[in-house]
Parts: structure tokens; C-alpha cells; sequence
């Protein structure tokens, strides 16, 4: 991640802001390795995986594009914890619905 620019009060917010996300998405892909692991290639289990792989690809090419902690904040909903599980629930769903044609 680069180096974030701004007060020492911002940037320590959006290191925050950068740490939350990537601990909900970090969590979540071994939570979903774990019980694969426990329970075999359950394909609920699968799509959680794959939906939290690809966010994670994402957040990570988005957030390299930000070097400034005020831009950060203020996009911070976007990396938010809630959304991003809100998102990996409508990629798994959309998984489901593809498999379902």
C-alpha cells in the first residue's frame, strides 16, 4: 500500500479505514478455507470463498490508487465492513443463479 499522505490524525484513520477492509476480507477467505477444509467442497462454502477472493483483489488495486488519507475518508463507505459483506453476499447469490441456468 503506499505511503498515505495528510495530518497525523487522517492518516491514522485511514489506516484504520485500509486495515478494517482487509481484515473483513483476510477473515472471511480463511473462515471459508477452514470449513471447506472441515466439511469438503460444499459449494455455499466455495462461492463465500471465491466472492471474498475477487473483493480482495479489487479493494487491493483500489486502494493502491490512494495515497491520500483525506480521499480515503472520504470514500471510506466504500471500504466499509458491512459493504463489503453486503457485496460478497450478491456475488455469492449471483454465483448461485448462474449455476441455476
Amino acid at each position: 500500500m503506499p505511503k498515505l499522505t495528510g495530518s497525523d490524525k487522517q492518516i491514522n484513520w485511514a489506516e484504520k479505514i485500509r486495515e478494517n477492509a482487509a481484515s473483513v476480507v483476510n477473515n472471511n477467505i480463511n473462515l471459508h478455507k477452514s470449513r471447506i477444509k472441515q466439511y469438503g467442497d460444499i459449494q455455499e462454502y466455495k462461492d463465500g470463498l471465491e466472492a471474498f477472493t475477487y473483493i480482495g483483489k479489487q479493494l487491493g488495486e483500489e486502494l493502491k490508487k490512494i495515497d491520500s488519507a483525506s480521499v480515503l475518508i472520504n470514500r471510506r463507505e466504500t471500504f466499509s465492513p458491512n459493504r463489503i459483506i453486503d457485496l460478497a453476499g450478491k456475488l455469492e447469490e449471483a454465483y448461485r443463479r448462474k449455476r441455476r441456468k
